[in-house]
C-alpha cells in the first residue's frame, strides 16, 4: 500500500471528542483489511477513557468496506442517529438507488462515482443518511433543503465552472459542503473561501461516523472569542467553526 489514510497513517494521533486517545505504531493490510498497532494514551480505569477505547478499535477494525457499509447501515437504521442533524429534524432513508438511476447519474455528471460512494448509494441507500445532513442522493433519492439531487446540486455548487470528478456528498451547514473527488476517493469542503483537499478518504469518513465520531472536529478548525453578553452584562465565550482543514486547492 502507498497511501495511508491520515487517520491509520504511522504516527498519526487519534482524538475522540478533543481527548488524545492513542498514537499510530504501524499499519499493515491482510486480505483486503486495515489492521494497525497503536500506543494506547489513556488509562482503562476511567469508563469514559475505556468507552472512547474501545470506539477507537471499532474505527481501527473497520478497514474492509464490507463491514464498514454493514456499521453504516445499522447507525443509519436509527432515525436519531441517522444523520448529524437527527435531533433537528428525522430524514427519512431513501430505498437503494437502482443500477440504472446510478448510470443515468453518471452519464449526467459525466464521471464515473467511486467505489464507496457507489457502494453506499446502491447497499444502503439513496441518500439521507450520513455525515451533516446526510447524503445527497442521485435522481429519485433523498435531496438537499431545495429539493436537489446531486446533479442539480453540483451545477448549483459550481456554475459553469465544474470540476471534473467533483460530486457533492453532505451539507455541513453555514454554506461549507463535502464533496467527493470521485477518482482519488478523498473528501473535498467548498466553502466561501473556496476547495480544500482534506486528505481524508471517504471510506475512513463513514467508518469513523459509524462509529460514532465526530467529524466536525477533524475537518474544520475552531475559533474561541469572548465578549460581554449585551443582555446580562456578564463575559461570555463562544466557539464558532472557522477554516477547513487540509490542502487549498487553485481555482
Amino acid at each position: 500500500m502507498t497511501h495511508f489514510d491520515p487517520i491509520l497513517a504511522p504516527d498519526a494521533e487519534l482524538f475522540f471528542n478533543d481527548l488524545l486517545v492513542a498514537r499510530i505504531e504501524n499499519v499493515f493490510i491482510h486480505q483486503g483489511t486495515y489492521f494497525a498497532t497503536f500506543q494506547l494514551c489513556i488509562s482503562d480505569t476511567d469508563p469514559g477513557l475505556v468507552l472512547a477505547h474501545e470506539q477507537l478499535r471499532r474505527v481501527l477494525n473497520m478497514g474492509d468496506e464490507t463491514e464498514i457499509i454493514g456499521q453504516v447501515r445499522k447507525r443509519a437504521a436509527n432515525p436519531e442517529t441517522r444523520t448529524d442533524w437527527g435531533g433537528r429534524a428525522l430524514p427519512e432513508l431513501s430505498p437503494p438507488a437502482s443500477e440504472e438511476a446510478l448510470a443515468k447519474a453518471e452519464q449526467a455528471l459525466g464521471c464515473v462515482l467511486h467505489r464507496m460512494h457507489r457502494r453506499l448509494l446502491l447497499e444502503v441507500g439513496n441518500g439521507g443518511f450520513g455525515p451533516g445532513n446526510g447524503l445527497i442522493g442521485l435522481t429519485g433519492g433523498c435531496t438537499d433543503e431545495e429539493g436537489r439531487s446531486v446533479v442539480e446540486l453540483r451545477d448549483a455548487l459550481f456554475g459553469n465552472v465544474i470540476p471534473v470528478r467533483v460530486v457533492p456528498l453532505w451539507n455541513w451547514g453555514d454554506g461549507a459542503w463535502a464533496c467527493l473527488d470521485e477518482e482519488k476517493g478523498t473528501v473535498l469542503i467548498v466553502d466561501e473561501s473556496g476547495v480544500t483537499d482534506t486528505g481524508f478518504q471517504l471510506s475512513t469518513c463513514m467508518a469513523e461516523w459509524a462509529a460514532g465520531g465526530e467529524l466536525t472536529e477533524r475537518f474544520f478548525t475552531f475559533e474561541v472569542r469572548s465578549g460581554i453578553n449585551p443582555f446580562t452584562k456578564v463575559p461570555t465565550t463562544a466557539r464558532s467553526r472557522s477554516r477547513a482543514v487540509g490542502k487549498p486547492l487553485g481555482d
